[in-house]
């Protein structure tokens, strides 16, 4: 094989001075990445461990909004800044109830899958994705991995239930 063509499987961990080389630049380029990014990029989370976490992200987000939840503002701001949400029984506002209800059911639920991996894991977990901390130690990325397996266990049972109740109606 030619030297060009040598490349890293997917399943070797790259060697520790790569890593910090990348990191470094990286850094000098101000590029931002998520801390499950890297821990993927790593080898330390699989391809389906760093999606779970994504898509929680993602739902967080959701999930925030569905809540309307929002950080404080002085009154100025509150005064005219956007115009009111629908009236919830219109049927604009019954569409926009019924999603936001969906959302939250959905991220209830992977909660509640999350949180079956452990408390401590589960703190972690949120401290790492939510919050977007870099790991301190080999056991906060053990317990991002673990949670990260649960969530996609989780959705792909979801996914799954989803079809069957797609074909029986």
């Amino acid at each position: 094989m030619a030297k060009h063509q040598q490349f890293l499987s997917t399943s070797e961990r790259p060697p520790e001075a790569l890593l910090k080389r990348l990191r470094g630049l990286m850094d000098r380029a101000a590029v931002t990445g998520t801390p499950w990014a890297m821990m993927r990029l790593v080898g330390e989370l699989t391809e389906a461990e760093h999606d779970a976490c994504s898509w929680f992200n993602v739902l967080h987000d959701r999930y925030r909004r569905a809540l309307d939840v929002r950080g404080l503002r002085g009154q100025a701001y509150e005064a005219g800044s956007r115009g009111a949400p629908p009236d919830p029984f219109s049927a604009p506002g019954e569409r926009v109830s019924s999603a936001e209800r969906r959302t939250v059911a959905e991220f209830r639920s992977a909660e509640m899958a999350g949180r079956a991996a452990g408390c401590a894991a589960w703190r972690d977990f949120c401290a790492v994705v939510i919050d977007e901390h870099e790991p301190e130690n080999g056991t906060q990325r053990g317990a991002v991995a673990l949670v990260a397996r649960a969530l996609a266990r989780h959705r792909q049972l979801g996914s799954r239930h989803r079809q069957g109740r797609r074909k029986g109606a």
